[in-house]
């Protein structure tokens, strides 16, 4: 009997052993909701001045983008470095932080708390008016000596 037994138990004990699948990725997922798309243009309809304008608009456009980082998150380098996941880090660069732009802002990188509300929108020195926070529309900032 155990003989018989035997290669069957070994059998269902080998089964149960194969690897499971591991569990996507969920910032996989995330990314893939988004799309690279190339930025083209028809070059022959602008002029020499243009054209020659084209590499200073790129230029600006790079320092706003580590300006927009700053206001929305802060340290952003450091929290890029911080995270080991590579699509973890894409879903980081795509909402410029660790929180779901299109998810009412919900933090997705674990220890991360709600975003604050005008995360280094206002300069030094100012607070946010009495009609803050109301739709969350942009309200003029007031130095605190006026």
């Amino acid at each position: 009997m155990f003989r018989r037994m035997f290669p069957l138990g070994v059998a269902v004990f080998a089964m149960a052993c194969e690897p499971a699948e591991p569990a996507p990725d969920p910032f996989e997922e995330l990314v893939s909701k988004y799309v690279t798309v190339p930025l083209t243009t028809d070059m022959s309809v602008l002029t020499d001045n243009e054209r020659k304008m084209l590499p200073l608009l790129i230029e600006a456009a790079q320092y706003i983008d580590e300006l927009f980082w700053d206001q929305a998150y802060g340290a952003r380098d450091s929290l890029l470095e911080s995270i080991e996941n590579p699509a973890a880090r894409r879903f980081v660069e795509i909402n410029y932080g660790p929180w779901d732009r299109i998810n009412d802002n919900e933090p997705f990188i674990e220890g991360v708390g709600p975003k604050p509300s005008r995360r280094k929108f206002l300069p030094v020195g100012c607070h946010e008016g009495p009609d803050h926070g109301v739709d969350d529309r942009p309200v003029l900032p007031r130095t605190s000596g006026r």
